[in-house]
């Protein structure tokens, strides 16, 4: 699954919009697949990225408890774009 997004990613040139639209996920899951292959690699994400991807999964997660509505975990995940 790395290699195919890894693969996108370059065929994009690096373009999120692009990676969004080839794989059809959303840009909050662009930006933690490239992190996970970012820590594949061996380096660190930063602090400030890796408290964001907590923050998307909680709210992911409470959408799936339905904890909260799809809208506002649409919004939510929006603000921490």
């Amino acid at each position: 699954a790395q290699w195919q997004f890894i693969e996108t990613f370059v065929r994009c040139k690096g373009k999120i919009k692009d990676v969004e639209t080839a794989l059809d996920i959303s840009y909050p899951t662009v930006v933690a697949r490239l992190n996970e292959v970012v820590r594949a690699l061996g380096y660190e994400v930063s602090e400030d990225v890796a408290v964001a991807e907590e923050k998307r999964k909680d709210v992911l997660q409470k959408l799936a408890r339905n904890e909260l509505s799809a809208k506002d975990a649409l919004r939510l995940l929006e603000e921490g774009e």
